[in-house]
């Protein structure tokens, strides 16, 4: 006779309010309490999590457990949570608030297998301008111009409109074909060089129109 395999699934502790010594419990209660609506908004509470936060809150009890989080919850906060709490102890909430917003909707962008046509990438960028004394924000400036210019234009692909929303763009970030309409992809890649050298790294407003300079 066989029998059926019992299979549980670990709870993960991720965090809780007891950890933290009395003086630190205002500021990990407001933490957890950005982190769980920011979950909430994007969709990553568990039936159990949505039910427990909105009737209890975050109290003195409260322990963030994997049980409160989707599948795909668990898998965000597994990649991310240590560094989320250490960038809150070393630079403070507003830090660790402005990353969770960011790490959130990298997340929520559904890349394609296929990437298509590789553009560019800002940890190249990035590696050139720092050599010439340039700051990472504007090593990536010609990277979000060109995206605002192609969402401005209806050329740039809805997911790939998700990283405007980004306070500064990651270092693994690179531009693929994929984000961009046919049109622009027929046009864009022989001039790309060509724009890419118009631009100077120190240029903090650059100008849109040398793009459709470009394209003529």
């Amino acid at each position: 006779m066989s029998q059926k395999k019992i299979v549980t699934e670990e709870i993960i502790i991720f965090d809780k309010v007891k950890w933290y010594e009395d003086e630190n419990q205002d500021i990990i209660k407001k933490w957890l309490d950005f982190l769980l609506k920011s979950l909430l908004d994007n969709n990553l509470l568990s039936e159990e999590g949505k039910e427990i936060f909105l009737e209890f809150g975050i109290d003195n009890e409260f322990s963030l457990n994997s049980n409160l989080l989707t599948a795909e919850g668990v898998v965000f906060l597994k990649k991310k949570y240590k560094k989320f709490v250490l960038n809150l102890s070393k630079k403070g909430f507003c830090s660790a608030a402005k990353e969770l917003t960011n790490e959130l909707i990298l997340f929520s962008i559904k890349v394609p297998k296929e990437k298509g046509f590789l553009y560019a990438c800002v940890e190249t960028s990035w590696d050139i301008a720092k050599e010439e004394g340039f700051s990472y924000e504007q090593a990536t400036n010609k990277f979000k111009v060109l995206l605002q210019w192609a969402s401005d234009n209806g050329h740039l692909e809805s997911e790939a409109k998700k990283y405007l929303l980004l306070d500064r763009l990651p270092k693994n970030f690179c531009l693929y074909s994929w984000m961009f309409s046919e049109e622009f992809n027929k046009k864009f890649p022989p001039i790309y060089t060509k724009w890419s050298e118009k631009i100077k790294f120190n240029s903090s407003n650059i100008d849109m129109s040398l793009i459709e300079e470009c394209l003529k």
